[in-house]
């Protein structure tokens, strides 16, 4: 699995992906379909996978890595506001997440902890990184 990460990055990188930010709705594609609002103990009962949905309604899907597998899962915050920026595919409409910001706080990747929470400084720090796909 590591293995298939590894590699899976710059290839990822290597697709014509551009560095951006997104902001939108934190949704399940699935339970929108559905017209499950409201209903989030159901989309977490069948492991949804959470995304996130812009104003127009495109879906923008998250690269599954160690920093989007809480954004995947949802955590309980169905239809809560999100901006989420990293390298994007337009082809795919993948996002491979550096960081996020729900209710106004900043999430990146730390190092000492092996996860995301709010060690970093924010899109900032993403942005300084974008070049380096390595440092993944």
């Amino acid at each position: 699995m590591l293995l298939l990460f590894a590699v899976s990055v710059p290839v990822f990188a290597a697709s014509g992906s551009q560095f951006k930010s997104f902001k939108g709705t934190w949704t399940c594609p699935v339970c929108d379909q559905k017209h499950f609002k409201g209903t989030q103990a159901e989309c977490e009962a069948f492991n949804h996978k959470h995304c996130l949905k812009l104003n127009d309604g495109t879906y923008i899907s998250f690269l599954e890595s160690p920093r989007s597998e809480g954004l995947i899962v949802g955590g309980g915050r169905h239809e809560t506001r999100l901006e989420a920026c990293g390298l994007y595919n337009a082809k795919t409409h993948v996002l491979d997440v550096d960081a996020y910001k729900i209710d106004g706080l900043w999430s990146t990747w730390c190092e000492k902890d092996q996860r995301m929470d709010l060690c970093g400084a924010g899109p900032d720090a993403s942005v300084k990184k974008q070049g380096d796909v390595s440092a993944r």
